[in-house]
Protein backbone atom coordinates (compact mmCIF):
# COMPACT_ATOMS: atom_id res chain seq x y z
CA UNK A 1 0.00 0.00 0.00
CA UNK A 2 2.91 2.79 1.19
CA UNK A 3 5.86 0.75 0.81
CA UNK A 4 6.73 1.14 4.39
CA UNK A 5 8.48 -2.33 5.16
CA UNK A 6 8.05 -5.60 6.80
CA UNK A 7 8.48 -3.33 10.45
CA UNK A 8 6.58 -0.38 9.69
CA UNK A 9 3.50 -2.14 8.82
CA UNK A 10 3.59 -5.08 11.62
CA UNK A 11 4.14 -1.90 14.43
CA UNK A 12 1.00 -0.28 12.85
CA UNK A 13 -0.91 -3.15 13.07
CA UNK A 14 0.18 -3.84 16.61
CA UNK A 15 -0.82 -0.41 17.58
CA UNK A 16 -4.33 -0.67 16.13
CA UNK A 17 -4.51 -4.08 17.45
CA UNK A 18 -3.47 -2.39 21.27
CA UNK A 19 -5.79 0.26 20.22
CA UNK A 20 -8.78 -1.65 18.95
CA UNK A 21 -8.57 -4.43 21.45
CA UNK A 22 -6.99 -2.99 24.81
CA UNK A 23 -4.09 -3.55 26.76
CA UNK A 24 -6.39 -5.71 29.10
CA UNK A 25 -7.14 -8.22 26.49
CA UNK A 26 -4.78 -8.47 24.14
CA UNK A 27 -2.52 -11.10 26.19
CA UNK A 28 -6.05 -13.21 26.01
CA UNK A 29 -5.74 -12.21 22.03
CA UNK A 30 -2.57 -13.07 21.05
CA UNK A 31 -2.71 -16.42 22.99
CA UNK A 32 -5.38 -17.23 20.57
CA UNK A 33 -3.53 -15.85 17.61
CA UNK A 34 -1.09 -18.65 18.39
CA UNK A 35 -2.89 -21.16 19.04
CA UNK A 36 -4.46 -20.66 15.62
CA UNK A 37 -1.32 -20.26 13.86
CA UNK A 38 -0.29 -23.61 15.28
CA UNK A 39 -3.18 -25.59 14.55
CA UNK A 40 -2.62 -24.12 10.76
CA UNK A 41 1.26 -24.91 11.21
CA UNK A 42 0.23 -28.51 12.25
CA UNK A 43 -2.76 -28.85 9.23
CA UNK A 44 -0.14 -27.67 6.51
CA UNK A 45 2.32 -30.31 7.99
CA UNK A 46 -0.28 -33.07 7.77
CA UNK A 47 -1.06 -32.13 4.00
CA UNK A 48 2.36 -31.92 3.11
CA UNK A 49 3.16 -35.34 4.52
CA UNK A 50 0.14 -36.86 2.99
CA UNK A 51 0.79 -35.65 -0.20
CA UNK A 52 4.84 -37.05 0.40
CA UNK A 53 3.55 -40.47 1.19
CA UNK A 54 0.89 -40.28 -1.70
CA UNK A 55 4.01 -39.61 -4.16
CA UNK A 56 6.50 -41.93 -3.09
CA UNK A 57 4.00 -44.75 -2.94
CA UNK A 58 3.05 -43.78 -6.60
CA UNK A 59 -0.08 -43.57 -6.75
CA UNK A 60 0.90 -40.22 -8.16
CA UNK A 61 2.13 -41.12 -11.31
CA UNK A 62 -0.73 -43.37 -11.94
CA UNK A 63 -3.40 -41.04 -10.88
CA UNK A 64 -1.82 -38.45 -13.54
CA UNK A 65 -0.96 -41.27 -15.98
CA UNK A 66 -4.79 -41.94 -16.27
CA UNK A 67 -5.87 -38.12 -15.97
CA UNK A 68 -3.55 -37.16 -19.20
CA UNK A 69 -5.16 -40.42 -20.86
CA UNK A 70 -8.97 -38.75 -20.37
CA UNK A 71 -7.82 -35.58 -21.14
CA UNK A 72 -6.13 -36.58 -24.36
CA UNK A 73 -7.95 -39.00 -25.51
CA UNK A 74 -11.80 -38.38 -24.36
CA UNK A 75 -14.57 -40.71 -24.49
CA UNK A 76 -16.24 -40.05 -28.08
CA UNK A 77 -19.63 -39.32 -28.51
CA UNK A 78 -21.49 -41.46 -31.67
CA UNK A 79 -23.22 -39.24 -33.95
CA UNK A 80 -26.77 -40.42 -34.62
CA UNK A 81 -30.02 -39.51 -35.49
CA UNK A 82 -32.33 -38.05 -33.31
CA UNK A 83 -35.29 -40.22 -32.27
CA UNK A 84 -38.45 -38.46 -33.68
CA UNK A 85 -41.15 -37.62 -30.90
CA UNK A 86 -44.05 -39.95 -30.92
CA UNK A 87 -47.06 -37.66 -32.56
Amino acid sequence: MFDLGAWAEFIIIAVAALVLIGPKEMPTVLHAVGRWIGKIKRLSENVRLGLNQYIQEGEFEEYRDHMNKKVINPPRKRPGRKKKPDA
